[in-house]
């Protein structure tokens, strides 16, 4: 790995400021099994349901509203379409990543600790030693930008950088302004490690 980068990481799960992740915290293993057990792995419904309940006001009606008044606006309807079929296209998570998702990480948010495990073995950010620019989208209803923050610190590069952006979660990859002021830093970013390592 030459560059790394990092996207709205949900690293510090200790944060209960959206709401949804305390409807999470009301999953019991017990109830999380019964729902793998039911469908042999996380439903994607059950995905999307939780993604929709974190914005529940946009879904239902703000984005309507949106494709209404831009609806001569050249291009608009067709990336609406694009973006909801997209939105719409989760396949099922596999049961046993769910689980450990919603324990390991989730509940006990062993990652940030230094607890958390692959294969048996603890992984250790510090080992991380490349260049690293964590991106943050600023609104982010998915991911809270504190739990993204701390990452940069926790890496063993001398070269970590954040990139707090003023998007939310879905906008930081896909928005117009994303796509004309983001992205060109990304890209700016990546090319000067590229001279770096070419000599």
């Amino acid at each position: 790995v030459k560059n790394l980068i990092s996207l709205t990481l949900p690293l510090d799960l200790s944060n209960r400021a959206i709401p949804v992740y305390r409807l999470l915290d009301a999953i019991s293993p017990q109830t999380a099994k019964l729902l793998t057990d039911i469908y042999g792995n996380c439903p994607a419904w059950f995905i999307k349901m939780g993604f929709d309940a974190m914005a529940p006001v946009h879904h239902a009606v703000d984005k309507y509203v949106h494709l209404y008044r831009n609806k001569e606006q050249a291009g608009y309807a067709e990336m609406f379409d694009l973006f909801e079929r997209w939105m719409n296209s989760d396949v099922p998570l596999a049961a046993q990543v769910f689980h450990e998702t919603l324990d390991n990480l989730f509940r006990q948010n062993t990652l940030i600790q230094g607890r958390f495990a692959l294969d048996g073995r603890k992984v250790d950010l510090k080992q991380i030693t490349v260049p690293v620019l964590n991106i943050i989208a600023e609104h982010d209803d998915v991911v809270h930008p504190s739990s993204s923050l701390p990452f940069t610190d926790l890496v063993g590069s001398t070269d970590a950088h954040t990139l707090l952006f003023p998007t939310g979660h879905i906008g930081v990859v896909v928005s117009n302004t994303s796509q004309k002021k983001l992205w060109p830093q990304v890209g700016a970013w990546l090319k000067e490690r590229d001279g770096r390592w070419m000599h």
